[in-house]
């Protein structure tokens, strides 16, 4: 008598890996997207008190680098390509970037660069482990803050 199958028949293959370059294209009305290791990730947009709280803090970041000429912060959302092939591309609330690690001109697209600082703020709905970038998230690219 044959044994039976183990595995459940007819699974599909997964999708193929997305690209940074497809993310930067990529519309998906009223959510906010990511990659991390090529597959896309989809999630709500953040409520208004999560975006109070990440606003209030980026204006007095901003107060205290732009006067400085530091380096330039970046709002929410705003994309870094963190790895390659399969890409990860990230998106913190604050982000900055000293100086003279800014590429000149800024690119229209996705920075290729982990941020100096990021800041994830835990009053957005995202499931376990995504409140803030593990440090296996950036690789050799150090991100020299984390949120707390």
């Amino acid at each position: 008598m044959p044994a039976e199958r183990a595995y459940v028949p007819n699974m599909t293959a997964p999708p193929p890996h997305m690209t940074a370059e497809e993310l930067l294209e990529t519309n998906i009305p009223n959510k906010a997207t990511e990659l991390v290791r090529g597959r896309l990730i989809v999630r709500e947009p953040p409520g208004s008190r999560h975006g109070a709280v990440a606003m209030n803090l980026a204006v007095r970041l901003a107060n205290h680098v732009e006067p400085l000429g530091a380096g330039q912060i970046f709002a929410a959302e705003t994309g870094f390509t963190l790895f390659r092939e399969p890409d990860t591309v990230r998106a913190p609330d604050i982000a900055f970037v000293r100086r003279e690690r800014l590429p000149h001109p800024v690119p229209a697209g996705y920075l290729e660069l982990a941020p100096d600082l990021v800041r994830r703020s835990a009053l957005a709905r995202r499931p376990p482990g995504r409140g803030c970038w593990p440090k296996s998230a950036t690789g050799s690219m150090r991100v020299r803050a984390w949120c707390g």
